[in-house]
């Protein structure tokens, strides 16, 4: 039995096998599915180019939002069905839909050159707001204690020296004790300053990796049909 119905199926014309299609598909628009319509549609008219399923394929993509090729099934049944009783309202209808596809893409331009001005004038503020004076301070402040701490460093090596040329004992001992406490400044300072300049050249990095990045994130990748497009500033 169903090897017949198949054979049946096969026998029927094209115009019989289309009309059950666009029936099925239409089944399927008035159940709000018309994605499922569309490649019943299609089939349909590969089968048998009647207008009218041009039509119905124009009306399925634009329920789904599919402006442009909903236009281009419009614009398609026109030219099949040129004396078509509702030629004028299809007209009508197909500058409709082209001047929304335009303003579409018109706001749709606008957006992204905001989005590239923004992101440009961002970048620039980056740039010239530098990095923060306050990590430049701390570097500053602890090449400043590392400065005073070798001179310490050196008077207690001089003061250490003359202590141990020093032929009176009682003066030589004096000596040594002063060199001890240079010494004892000069590490402080070594020990302060190396801390501050760590601490201040890690901060300024920081900052810099930052802008960098901030920076580099303005370059953007974006698609268009038919390739990409690269917008940002270097």
């Amino acid at each position: 039995m169903a090897s017949g119905s198949a054979c049946a199926q096969e026998a029927a014309d094209p115009a019989t096998r289309a009309a059950e299609l666009a029936q099925e598909a239409l089944a399927h628009y008035e159940a709000g599915a018309p994605a499922e319509a569309i490649p019943l549609l299609i089939e349909a008219r590969e089968l048998y180019p009647e207008p009218l399923l041009t039509y119905n394929l124009a009306r399925a993509y634009e329920a789904l939002g599919r402006r442009e090729e909903a236009l281009a099934a419009y614009r398609r049944y026109v030219a099949e069905r040129p004396d078509a009783p509702d030629r004028a309202a299809m007209e009508t209808h197909i500058a409709s839909l082209e001047a929304q596809i335009e303003e579409r893409a018109r706001l749709a331009r606008e957006r992204e050159e905001e989005r590239r001005r923004r992101e440009l004038a961002e970048a620039r503020a980056a740039e010239a707001s530098g990095p923060s004076p306050w990590s430049i301070l701390v570097l500053a402040g602890g090449g400043g204690l590392l400065g005073a701490g070798l001179v310490f460093g050196i008077l207690a090596r001089s003061e250490r020296d003359e202590a141990q040329a020093e032929v009176v004992h009682a003066t030589r001992v004096s000596r040594g004790e002063d060199a001890e406490r240079l010494a004892t400044v000069a590490n402080v300072l070594f020990g302060v300053g190396g801390a501050l300049a760590v601490a201040g050249a890690t901060w300024l990095t920081v900052e810099l990796v930052s802008r960098r990045r901030a920076r580099a994130a303005t370059l953007a990748l974006t698609p268009f049909p038919g390739g990409l497009s690269l917008s940002g500033t270097f």
